[in-house]
């Protein structure tokens, strides 16, 4: 291994002794430390993709090997190389000439003045960079003015990210145009507002009361003066209502995650997550000093794969997943889920953001659904999507809250809910509880528009959640498409990179129990448009 690594060292200092057997040797005892893996499993040409390795994997192995070759490599590396033989091939036969890119001329508007990092074309300009991904070692200010103003592929989008609402979120809105500066009506897809409680008169009227009783802010946290009976109150019907001992209640979701983590997982234990995890997740897993492994995306057989390399040598083992998964609104199998855990000894982490309020007999989530609630170890969740206020929450037995409510950082260090937010969700627990209707209106829209759509070829099983992701054909003119939902009076997002992959980008569709079916119609008669009239290949 001290030879390997000493020949791969001699690739920085000495340029010209770059080798690719070097390189590959290198490549796999990267892969055999992380994964555990014997030296016959890490073939050289079995895709990355197949060793198990997270993405926090892969950024840390391109950051070790741009500082050992003395060169910036660009961060779609991986993709572009698949595996051992081609990357290794690809490293030892270019030189080191790819230097950070200048910074720009501040005198000017867009990319002008700045170098790409990337190659040139056939007609010697070089493409436009990417300002999202290859200006990670530029200093502030040059990445900052990358941004102001953005470049017009990106500034074209921008238009459509913040449209100021000027109404409640509710099933219409208003906003100000931002092609027209004027207000405007439209029909809300985009929202997780999904039982309509945003602008619900119980809710608004409780909000008032605790406004009066209370005032608007708390001032402190929890542990000093920043805790009410009514916080006291919510802890008791977030437990009952997820079947767990007691609760705890955080500013927001990214911080009941982040918190969560950094206070349960230690150095000496394992963490494995479903690939396709939140944000808020993914970033509390960077601040771990634990060993953490990804698994394919709700494939329970490949849990058991990942947690089978645990030969005892693990304190404690921890599963996470997501109950409705944001971005294509699928949900976990938690009952085959569970089994596993349960098999390898391993707490189960739920995060049921999108299925809180929505799922099971009596809308506790996705657990419920599957009738895994009390098997499941720790919930966690969001009010922000259907309870439609700030704030996040983990539900679990008494010593893990407990444990929590004094380690867990982003809860102690942070002013804590104000009242009227708190009463804000208790109201919504109130409804949740008394009008089922609701979740019955939803899932009956749930099931037209997925009758729509699939007689549209445009889905092809039954949609079991609120989101509806639309993926968006590579001859669509994304721009165009953009423009005529909005010009139709239909609010619609789009994931694009980078929030998602280049290839995966999408529209995604939000239902709320208060469409109409004539609001459905509408929308479908709109995306037949926008399939017709914004191909490429269609004009």
């Amino acid at each position: 291994m001290s030879n390997r690594r000493a020949v791969v060292k001699s690739i920085r200092i000495h340029d010209k002794e770059i080798s690719e057997e070097s390189i590959q040797h290198w490549l796999r005892d990267k892969i055999i430390t992380i994964r555990h893996y014997d030296q016959k499993k890490v073939a050289l040409d079995c895709p990355f993709s197949q060793f198990g390795l997270d993405s926090i994997h892969l950024m840390s192995i391109l950051s070790e090997l741009e500082i050992m070759l003395d060169r910036e490599l660009p961060d779609s590396l991986f993709n572009d190389y698949p595996t051992i033989r081609t990357l290794s091939l690809f490293l030892s036969r270019n030189p080191l000439k790819d230097k950070l890119p200048q910074p720009p001329n501040n005198n000017a508007p867009g990319l002008h003045g700045l170098k790409s990092p990337v190659t040139e074309d056939d007609s010697g300009s070089p493409p436009p960079i990417d300002i999202f991904d290859n200006t990670k070692k530029m200093p502030l200010m040059a990445r900052a003015n990358l941004f102001c103003p953005m470049p017009p592929e990106y500034g074209e989008v921008r238009r459509y990210l913040m449209r100021p609402l000027t109404s409640p979120q509710d099933r219409e809105v208003t906003i100000m145009d931002p092609f027209t500066n004027e207000k405007t009506k439209m029909l809300m897809f985009g929202s997780n507002n999904y039982l309509g409680f945003a602008n619900d008169p119980y809710i608004k009227n409780k909000v008032i009361e605790t406004i009066n009783q209370y005032g608007t802010g708390i001032g402190s946290a929890p542990l000093l003066s920043g805790y009410t009976e009514l916080h006291a109150q919510l802890e008791e019907r977030l437990a009952a209502f997820k079947q767990k001992e007691t609760a705890l209640v955080f500013p927001n979701g990214f911080a009941a995650n982040g918190g969560m983590l950094n206070a349960l997982v230690t150095p000496h234990d394992l963490l494995v997550f479903d690939e396709y995890s939140h944000a808020s997740f993914i970033e509390g897993v960077k601040t771990l000093r634990s060993k953490s492994m990804v698994f394919s995306h709700n494939q329970a057989a490949s849990l058991a794969e990942e947690l089978s390399l645990d030969n005892g040598q693990f304190q404690d083992i921890y599963v996470g997943v997501e109950g409705v998964y944001s971005m294509d609104g699928d949900l976990a199998p938690l009952d085959e889920i569970v089994n596993v855990c349960h098999a390898r000894g391993a707490m189960l982490i739920v995060d049921d953001a999108h299925g809180t309020g929505i799922l099971g007999q009596h809308g506790s989530g996705t657990a419920e659904l599957f009738h895994v609630s009390r098997e499941v170890d720790i919930h966690m969740g969001t009010f922000s999507k259907a309870i439609a206020v700030n704030g996040g929450f983990v539900a679990a037995q008494k010593e893990i809250v407990e444990f929590l409510r004094f380690m867990a950082r982003s809860y102690m260090f942070s002013a804590s809910p104000p009242p009227p937010m708190v009463a804000s969700v208790l109201a919504a627990l109130d409804l949740i509880e008394n009008e089922p209707w609701r979740r019955e209106k939803l899932h009956a829209n749930i099931r037209y528009l997925s009758d729509k759509l699939k007689q549209m070829g445009l889905l092809h099983a039954d949609a079991r959640s609120a989101i509806f992701p639309l993926m968006i054909p590579n001859d669509m003119d994304r721009k165009q498409a953009r423009y005529v939902f909005h010009s139709r009076g239909l609010f619609i997002n789009t994931s694009e990179y980078p929030a998602v992959p280049k290839d995966k980008q999408r529209f995604r569709i939000s239902l709320m129990a208060q469409h109409t079916q004539e609001d459905i119609n509408k929308l479908c008669e709109c995306i037949e448009e926008v399939w017709a009239t914004c191909r490429q290949s269609d004009r």
